[in-house]
């Protein structure tokens, strides 16, 4: 079962919340529509990608990040 938790990319900076309340996929997909700026990021890549993108003009992109990327997060400079 993948889990996912919630996050914001915005101005090229991506804000977590502390808690890191995890959802299973199912409901994710139901929340994770691109038309609304939300996105479901499973790779550092697409991380890094959606980062970038907030930061060349889309005001606010709400994310939903697999729960295998908290550690790398930690270790990396984009949080």
């Amino acid at each position: 079962m993948n889990r996912y938790f919630s996050a914001t990319a915005m101005s090229g900076r991506l804000f977590v919340d502390a808690r890191l309340s995890l959802q299973d996929e199912a409901v994710v997909d139901m929340f994770a529509n691109p038309r609304f700026q939300h996105r479901k990021v499973n790779t550092q890549e697409e991380l890094a990608e959606v980062i970038l993108e907030s930061a060349r003009g889309l005001p606010v992109i709400n994310l939903w990040i697999h729960e295998g990327l908290a550690d790398k997060m930690k270790q990396s400079d984009c949080v």
